[in-house]
């Protein structure tokens, strides 16, 4: 399953504050797939490696090996 994970986030660096926002297209593949079919919009935390998109496409899209739904 392909999806689209957003940030938003404040970062520091070198002492200045920094609003940082950036969408990333991710995959989800197995048992992951089938539980978050159907949970659009909720706010997750993920753990999984950056590869390129194709062999023809060099843009990075994350492969989501974990998902859990966040609870903070």
């Amino acid at each position: 399953m392909d999806v689209v994970l957003q940030h938003s986030s404040r970062q520091q660096e070198n002492g200045i504050w920094h609003q940082v926002k950036f969408e990333l297209p991710a995959k989800i593949i197995g048992q992951n797939a089938q539980a978050w079919q159907q949970k659009a919009g909720e706010t997750v935390t993920v753990r999984g490696f950056l590869t390129q998109k194709s062999m023809r496409q060099f843009s990075p899209m994350l492969h989501i090996q974990h998902i859990t739904e966040y609870k903070g």
